[in-house]
């Protein structure tokens, strides 16, 4: 709360500005009138955006009017209590993905020279990678894929996806197959999809006469101006006012957040990740992504797109599955931990002009919030009826 400033006493009728009627009630689109006033005292107070709910209390004793201080029989004290101002970012789940999917080798030695007896046919019996369920019911893709060098092939000296991995390659002495196994991991992220984002504030009236409050609102994003009820007889004075300014939405974060999907730790409960979401919520870029599984070397990327890489058999162990989220997250990991102020490629929590802003709430409609940590102002400006201050 910076200050506030007090003019002269108005005394053009057409000079009062327009509020709704009960305001509180309706929105602001609904029945506009004027307050009632032939004078009125207008004041406006100037409001910074508090790290804190911040309270203070203005108290008016005397007043110009037609050129000459008037005394007020009953001191009128103004009360604004300023909650600290936040940016609500919505989240809509777009897929959960495995933080650390891997490809796992299991040799295999082959009874016969150059015949392959690794399995990756998904039927009974399991295949060589094992059979992965999930709700009763088996994955798809579970069964990964095999390779395995025919006679003729164990004669060349090529190096196969999996060999380089086991630091030997398949011979005619020592064939061998390999099963090439995709792997979860025991932690996995939720992705969302950044919704437009919705300013949050609120900031208290009270008004009144001496120790009595008089009237009392609230300020919010849905309801920027007040207007007491005019025709209420238990009231001793008649107010009106609104928020110029009212905190602006913040527009910068919406450009840059339509490109990216925030991951949040979701499971397993007990992970240092996932107790400490905030500081682990990974701001990725959107075309790293992929939300059908058919992307290799993306996040999300299927078990059944792992599976392709079993016709590439001159690739290498892990191909497929690079730029996981363990990958970006440990990048980060590794930088802060040289250095703590460094900014972070992926971290939100460690990016520069974002740090220890945002926070993950979910009462059971997820979002980010952001507290602002920069100076703003608005112009609180309030109308009170004279006659109501001196009868």
């Amino acid at each position: 709360l910076i200050g506030t400033s007090c003019t002269d006493i108005g005394t053009d009728n057409n000079n009062c500005s327009t509020y709704p009627d009960d305001i509180i009630v309706q929105s602001y689109e609904e029945g506009i009138t004027q307050i009632s006033c032939a004078e009125y005292i207008g004041l406006d107070f100037v409001l910074s955006i508090p790290e804190q709910a911040t309270s203070i209390t203005y108290c008016i004793d005397e007043l110009l009017h037609n050129d000459a201080v008037e005394k007020l029989d009953r001191s009128l004290q103004i009360t604004l209590t300023v909650q600290p101002v936040c940016i609500n970012f919505p989240l809509i789940f777009a897929h959960r993905a495995p933080y650390h999917p891997h490809e796992e080798i299991i040799k295999i030695k082959n009874d016969f020279v150059g015949v392959c007896k690794c399995v990756d046919d998904p039927g009974p019996p399991c295949p060589s990678c094992g059979c992965t369920y999930k709700d009763g019911e088996p994955v798809p893709g579970f069964q990964g894929f095999c390779l395995n060098k025919d006679a003729e092939q164990l004669l060349e000296n090529e190096i196969w996806r999996g060999e380089d991995f086991l630091g030997e390659q398949s011979t005619i002495l020592n064939s061998f197959s390999t099963a090439h196994c995709y792997r979860d991991g025991d932690l996995y992220f939720d992705g969302y999809e950044i919704e437009e984002p919705a300013r949050m504030f609120k900031i208290s009236i009270q008004i009144g006469l001496a120790e009595t409050v008089n009237y009392s609102c609230d300020l919010s994003p849905g309801t920027p101006v007040f207007a007491s009820l005019l025709d209420d007889p238990g009231l001793e004075l008649n107010a009106a006012g609104e928020l110029n300014g009212d905190f602006s939405d913040y527009t910068g974060f919406s450009a840059v957040f339509s490109n990216y999907l925030v991951y949040i730790p979701a499971e397993p409960a007990n992970h240092p990740y996932v107790i400490d979401k905030d500081m682990n919520l990974l701001l990725i870029p959107r075309e790293m992504v992929t939300l059908d599984g058919s992307g290799l070397d993306k996040i999300g990327v299927s078990r059944e797109a792992f599976n392709t890489q079993g016709s590439v058999p001159l690739s290498s162990t892990g191909d497929g599955l690079h730029n996981q989220l363990f990958d970006c997250h440990n990048q980060d990991l590794e930088t802060i931990l040289i250095n703590p102020d460094a900014e972070t490629v992926y971290m939100l929590a460690h990016m520069k002009g974002f740090q220890g802003t945002f926070r993950y709430i979910d009462d059971g409609a997820p979002f980010l919030r952001c507290f602002f940590s920069n100076i703003q102002t608005a112009v609180l400006t309030v109308h009170i009826d004279y006659e109501s201050l001196v009868d």
